[in-house]
């Protein structure tokens, strides 16, 4: 080059100046729907994990039984794995939560408590409410005492919010890409314009690389200034 590649920047001052405006955008939103994306899932499985249905049976039921429902359950479309906690489990995870002597002043003994099954539903699976349902309708069962399952709303609240930050999260993506295109033909505008000056390089014997490399310049240098943007944007 017989100037400095950044030198053509001041002809198109305002150009350039959106068009870093508009990549340093596209990261700062695609960065931060992202985290916002990561947050909604941590929320969700963290919900998931403290609030997962629950089947209480009747004191005493044999394990042949025990082992049937939980298979019946096992095999329903969208359940990962159905744990069964024992009464003497339950009897510790109570213990543990009210404390020892709290526990025997209540006089709480282990014939006292059900056995469980624990339903652990598949993550975002659009059959996780019906999951919920055909937990709640085992309560019209013989065997089952009660049922302890979260509530359907607040699941497709959950289940809807993760979709949209998906949803939201690859629209900025594709806005990006066009941001990504509008990028290139910006720099194909600045390399049409110098060329009848690569035309005269090229006559003295200035290699492809040669000519190709202030265009390379150019979009890194756009590049790293909207990257340094959006990234002290993004900080706080």
């Amino acid at each position: 080059m017989l100037r400095s590649p950044l030198a053509i920047f001041g002809e198109y001052r305002l150009t350039v100046v959106a068009m870093i405006s508009l990549l340093a955008t596209g990261l700062w939103l695609t960065a931060a729907v992202a985290a916002a994306a990561f947050q909604v899932q941590e929320a969700s499985e963290s919900w998931w994990e403290r609030f997962v249905p629950v089947v209480y049976l009747e004191a005493g039921i044999g394990a042949e039984e025990v082992d049937s429902l939980r298979e019946e359950i096992a095999d329903w479309t969208g359940v990962s794995a159905v744990e069964v906690e024992s009464a003497s489990q339950a009897l510790l995870r109570l213990r543990e939560q009210l404390g020892a002597e709290e526990i025997k002043t209540m006089g709480v003994t282990e014939a006292m408590m059900p056995v469980s099954l624990i339903v652990e539903p598949e993550m975002w699976r659009p059959g996780q409410v019906e999951v919920v349902a055909r937990v709640e309708a085992l309560e019209m069962r013989d065997i089952v005492v009660g049922v302890d399952a979260p509530e359907a709303g607040a699941l497709r609240w959950v289940r809807d919010g993760y979709g949209i930050a998906l949803i939201f999260f690859v629209v900025v993506v594709l806005g990006l890409v066009g941001a990504l295109f509008a990028l290139g033909a910006l720099l194909r505008r600045l390399q049409e314009k110098e060329r009848m000056e690569n035309h005269l390089l090229e006559v003295f014997g200035a290699s492809s690389g040669g000519l190709r490399r202030p265009t390379l310049f150019r979009g890194i240098t756009i590049g790293a200034i909207a990257g340094a943007l959006s990234g002290v944007a993004f900080l706080p």
